[in-house]
């Protein structure tokens, strides 16, 4: 039997970000040497004279080549505008140090040994296995990192800050939606293709939570990232009859599944993970079928909100000609997650690693900034939000999302 829910959607209003006291902070001479004490502002590894440098290590060559780079723009956006507003603590300036590792594991690991000794933190880290390989030592190095991944484990860390709900409720949220429209009903068979690996498993997680809420026949397909047609797992799960299937994998995947259910004429909804789509996939084939099957979450704003309009015009004043998607939206938003906690800890006095840590430690919870949720990290191991965009691919509006919900997302299901 389905338990008893009931859906909340949140506005999206716009609330003040954290205020911060910068009193701590002063004038750095130029040339200082990275480390020491400056007037009353401990700095340490990461800093050179007033600059701040950032890690960013993530997949330009490899299956999320798509997302990352648009991930990337957003941060650069976002630091370029800050910069210009007076940096960190109107003292210190941020340069980025992006590197490749190609989505594989042990080129991340050594990376992160060459790069670490001269960031103060990761600004991104790509990949949930990739920052799990690393997270002993950034825990060893006091280095904080904001993984392009959502998985609950990592969560538990005090250096990690995850951009966004975990991965199974990601999945769940999107599952209850799709329940609340009618697309799943109660008792129904629904495939799962996930990917192998910690950001697949964790969204098969919610899946599986979505089946006991409502007694869903579940036709599970783990899958690699090297697998490009997705022709079996999809096949079975129409002869099985379901009436949805659920994808937590990259974005080949999902454009696979999409042009089989169209080359055979099919009328099964589509539910995506927040990794499992770009709208570029829209230009494929099975793009007309995404467009008209295919629902999933957003960690941060479509650009058919106001807030993401004027995030747009930013985007595309820095990036003439891209074609942007919803990834630089969320890098810009996970770059004002980490500039907040920078300033707090200078206003603690200690921009050191250490001080950066225990900056992230200590603060509240973050107001929404209109581009993603509220984020709080004060529960070890939890979410730090429950709530997303949900959307549907639309080619004719920009960034190829539009939101299908009056602001942000959430269930009851969750809290139960």
């Amino acid at each position: 039997m389905s338990a008893s829910r009931s859906k909340r959607v949140l506005a999206a209003a716009v609330t003040a970000s954290l205020a911060l006291t910068l009193g701590a902070c002063s004038t750095k001479a130029a040339g200082d040497e990275a480390g020491g004490n400056t007037e009353g502002v401990k700095t340490g590894a990461g800093i050179s004279g007033d600059t701040i440098t950032l890690g960013v290590l993530g997949d330009l060559t490899g299956p999320f080549a798509a997302l990352t780079t648009d991930h990337n723009r957003g941060v650069e956006t976002y630091w370029e505008e800050a910069n210009s507003d007076g940096g960190v603590c109107g003292q210190f300036q941020v340069e980025l140090d992006i590197k490749d590792h190609g989505y594989n594991v042990q080129n991340a690991v050594s990376m992160y040994s060459q790069m670490t000794p001269n960031v103060l933190a990761y600004q991104d880290f790509v990949g949930g296995s990739h920052t799990a390989a690393i997270l002993d030592q950034a825990e060893r190095d006091n280095r904080l990192v904001v993984p392009s991944s959502s998985t609950q484990h990592l969560s538990e860390s005090d250096v990690v800050m995850v951009p966004a709900l975990h991965y199974d409720l990601d999945m769940e949220l999107v599952a209850e939606y799709l329940s609340e429209e009618g697309l799943i009903k109660d008792g129904d068979t629904v495939g799962v293709i996930y990917l192998e690996g910690d950001y697949g498993e964790s969204g098969h997680k919610g899946a599986q939570a979505a089946a006991e809420t409502h007694d869903l026949k579940l036709k599970e397909y783990m899958v690699k990232a090297s697998d490009s047609d997705m022709t079996a797992p999809v096949n079975d799960a129409v002869r099985a009859g379901a009436s949805a299937i659920l994808v937590a994998s990259i974005p080949a995947h999902t454009s696979s599944a999409a042009a089989v259910l169209e080359s055979g004429n099919q009328d099964i909804t589509l539910g995506g993970s927040w990794p499992s789509y770009t709208p570029s996939m829209l230009d494929n084939t099975g793009g007309e079928y995404l467009q008209e099957h295919f629902y999933a979450g957003s960690p941060s704003t479509t650009y058919d909100t106001s807030e993401g309009q004027e995030l747009l015009a930013k985007l595309q004043a820095k990036f003439p000609g891209e074609k942007l998607t919803n990834q630089a939206s969320m890098g810009y938003g996970s770059a004002w997650m980490v500039h907040e906690v920078l300033e707090a800890a200078c206003a603690a006095g200690d921009l050191t690693p250490e001080g950066v840590i225990a900056a992230k430690k200590s603060m509240g919870p973050l107001a929404s900034n209109g581009i993603m949720p509220d984020m709080d990290y004060s529960t070890p191991g939890g979410s730090p939000t429950k709530s997303l965009f949900m959307f549907r691919m639309d080619s004719e509006v920009d960034g190829g999302l539009r939101n299908i919900t009056d602001g942000l997302y959430t269930s009851d299901v969750l809290e139960n």
